[in-house]
């Protein structure tokens, strides 16, 4: 797997996206894709196990705060839960996205451990978040 590569500062929601705010329940850096735990914070997805592996979003914004580059336990987080982002760079138009390990993001789907499809990419630089209905599946 090759992690697609982010720059923080660079990641933003695109016209249309839908953008929630919830807390931290882990540190994490802008970027990252991330699920809702059953305590009700947010931590960055991991396809190392089911239970982490259902990414809901990705990180875009720091307690209200634009170009931010990570947060901390506690911070407010900007997620976007459906909708463009611009993110990455040189991903395939057209190709699902799947979570990695420590919330990132592939375009090839994991061999071990879950696969779950957090969106596709809608152009080199942009991510369609558009999370899978189902639970992840084992690889």
């Amino acid at each position: 797997m090759a992690v697609i590569l982010v720059t923080p500062s660079a990641i933003k929601p695109l016209e249309g996206a839908i953008v929630r705010r919830g807390t931290a329940g882990a540190t994490g850096t802008v970027g990252q894709l991330v699920t809702l735990q059953s305590d009700g914070y947010w931590d960055p997805a991991s396809s190392t196990a089911s239970g982490t592996a259902g990414a809901r979003g990705v990180v875009v914004a720091v307690n209200g705060q634009a170009g931010a580059s990570a947060f901390a336990v506690g911070d407010r987080i900007d997620i976007v839960r459906l909708g463009a982002v611009a993110y990455g760079a040189s991903m395939t138009p057209g190709a699902d996205v799947y979570v990695t390990t420590s919330g990132g993001a592939d375009q090839t789907a994991p061999e071990s451990g879950v696969v779950f499809k957090v969106g596709y990419a809608e152009a080199a630089n942009i991510l369609y978040v558009d999370p899978q209905a189902g639970p992840p599946v084992a690889a």
